[in-house]
């Protein structure tokens, strides 16, 4: 019984050496890590061991020369003890370094995948463990050696985006016609000589806001590091910011005029409709940011903007951005919008907008749905107009929920992010008015 036992506990023996797979056998002695610091340090050096070494860890005889043993000739000429001072010299491990240094990072992740498909493969094509023990070991060395010549193609995301369709998924633009146009504007500011080209840039930009991927997932599909990813972002969002600005104008009275929709056929003098959107940003650690950063409406942390649009649906007015705090009333007059609009013109808002003083002074027509007075419910004609002013601005929401399709803004954006976040927002707004029209031509007038 206790010779089985001792037997057991010897066949648990193996070698601690990466890539070896020795385990205990009558021709194979195996030896502990030395005592002395400096000759222990030498060993896990020279067998690459990662992790502390502890009392059980061995390395078998495989490792080392037949001069590096003493040799008893009562036990056969097997070998025994070691030499003092030795070190290990033979089958030592490779690092990926050394086994294939001309692979590119593209090749090890086109490795992961091969690897992960050949997991789920069929038992037809699996590698038994009987057939690897078949492989001859002087074979098996000379492989984990050799330095494999590859020629793999980089793997390129762009790729991918070879229609419309998926162009619009991935990035939000409409077309591939469009894509080009932004490629032009850009090459036009952006003089720096990297290895990611424009179109490139300008795709992993894109992609940051429109799926909110990560930037070390970006930096995965472009093939660059997660630095040279936000590095590229920052610079081309500014860029992309500059050139898309050229989009949301406010035209002029005749233009208004000459793409009426039939629902504005009771509000012909509308020259705007306005409202404020809320997008949600991480809490700051400093305490007067998170005050004026914190909507008691959305009962969170977020940042404001006044949109203005006009009756056809295009975008025509984009505020900077404010603190979820502020007022829409504070934020209409903060940005001077009424000095745009001439007199007699009107202007649509919701009930957040208070600014009937302004707009008086101004000679403007506010456009608004009717508050309920106390303990009353609306009367017949202010319960029409409110109807009225509603159908007026459906559309209008449409053309804010297309910015919103931009899932940067349906997640919390972080307070890195945040220096960026005007650039972010004017992209998405150009690249919706650059979209199709939310009305058909039927619509109109």
């Amino acid at each position: 019984m206790d010779e089985n036992k001792k037997r057991s506990a010897k066949s648990n023996i193996y070698c601690s050496v990466p890539q070896c797979s020795s385990y205990y056998s009558e021709n194979r002695s195996f030896h502990i890590f030395p005592a002395d610091q400096r000759l222990c340090a030498e060993w896990k050096r020279i067998l690459k061991i990662g992790k502390p070494v502890s009392k059980y860890m061995r390395v078998c005889s495989e490792h080392f020369k037949n001069e590096d043993y003493f040799f008893n000739k009562e036990h056969n000429s097997k070998k025994f003890r070691l030499k003092k001072n030795v070190v290990p010299s033979l089958k030592l491990p490779v690092g990926s370094h050394d086994k294939c240094p001309n692979v590119d990072l593209a090749y090890k992740r086109s490795r992961r995948v091969i690897d992960l498909m050949e997991v789920e493969g069929t038992e037809e094509n699996a590698v038994t463990q009987s057939n690897i023990e078949s492989i001859p070991k002087a074979v098996e060395d000379k492989a984990i050696q050799v330095n494999v010549s590859t020629d793999f193609g980089s793997f390129d995301v762009s790729n991918i985006i070879n229609s419309n369709f998926n162009l619009k998924v991935f990035t939000g633009v409409a077309n591939m016609d469009l894509l080009c146009a932004l490629v032009d504007g850009v090459k036009k500011f952006d003089k720096s000589n990297t290895k990611c080209s424009i179109r490139n840039k300008i795709l992993l930009t894109l992609m940051r806001i429109k799926l909110d991927v990560t930037f070390r997932t970006l930096a995965i599909l472009f093939n660059v590091s997660r630095q040279s990813a936000q590095t590229y972002f920052h610079s081309t969002i500014q860029l992309l910011s500059l050139i898309l600005k050229s989009v949301i104008r406010f035209p002029d009275k005749d233009e208004i005029r000459h793409n009426i929709p039939i629902c504005f056929s009771n509000f012909k003098n509308t020259r705007i409709v306005l409202d404020c959107t809320e997008i949600s940003i991480q809490a700051s650690k400093c305490l007067n940011c998170r005050i004026r950063t914190y909507s008691y409406y959305k009962g969170k942390h977020t940042c404001k903007f006044l949109i203005g649009v006009a009756p056809s649906g295009l975008i025509t007015y984009v505020s900077d951005a404010y603190g979820g705090r502020t007022s829409d009333k504070a934020i209409f007059n903060c940005e001077n919008l009424i000095a745009k609009l001439e007199p007699l013109d009107a202007i649509m808002v919701d009930k957040g907008f208070l600014i009937e003083q302004e707009c008086a002074e101004n000679l403007i027509t506010l456009i608004r749905p009717p508050f309920l007075k106390k303990n009353q419910q609306l009367s017949k004609k202010e319960a029409e107009r409110t109807a009225e002013i509603a159908r007026a601005r459906v559309h209008v929401e449409r053309s804010i929920q297309r910015i919103k399709n931009f899932r940067v803004f349906k997640n919390t954006i972080p307070w890195s992010l945040l220096p960026e976040v005007e650039n972010i927002f004017i992209v998405a707004v150009g690249l919706t008015n650059l979209d199709s029209p939310i009305l058909a031509r039927d619509k109109f007038l």
